[in-house]
């Protein structure tokens, strides 16, 4: 199962700061969205790091830039609940719910609108936390967050990039 927003969050950020992962985004992101994080953390005890054929790559930015836009995607997606006070019904919608809504991109950008400061720097630096511990190098960590923010603000602001 894919997701077009953390698809195109994450290629926006890999096109701007890691635009020599750009050809094998595609593969990437199709395992990634295949085996979730699983594929990053079994890593440390594979000689394949991403479980289909590029032992030779150490660190694949892509990899990690999927997981930061995945927990952006779902932070904004928990304040659009809180906002539009959609509530689950059933046990199986609040099961669903902990995987937390997707909203659409119009209702993303209506989020991003009223985002204050301090609640992107929130947002940001929840994703940059799970990202570190699925085992992102910090220097890494710290370049995605930084393209992150840009993308998040030119979501608002077009005249931010």
């Amino acid at each position: 199962m894919s997701d077009p927003l953390v698809s195109t969050l994450s290629r926006d950020v890999v096109r701007a700061a890691f635009p020599e992962e750009l050809p094998a985004f595609d593969a990437v992101a199709g395992a990634y969205f295949k085996r979730g994080d699983r594929l990053l953390r079994r890593r440390r005890g594979s000689q394949d790091p991403l479980g289909f054929g590029l032992a030779d790559v150490e660190t694949v930015a892509t990899a990690y830039t999927l997981v930061y836009a995945n927990e952006i995607v779902k932070e904004l997606g928990l304040l659009w609940l809180k906002r539009t006070g959609a509530q689950a019904r059933t046990r199986f919608e609040r099961f669903r719910r902990r995987r937390a809504p997707r909203p659409t991109p119009e209702q993303m950008r209506e989020v991003l609108a009223s985002l204050t400061p301090e609640q992107r720097a929130a947002i940001l630096s929840v994703a940059g936390t799970v990202t570190r511990k699925v085992g992102a190098p910090a220097d890494l960590a710290e370049r995605i967050t930084y393209e992150m923010d840009l993308r998040l603000r030119a979501e608002t602001d077009p005249d931010a990039l």
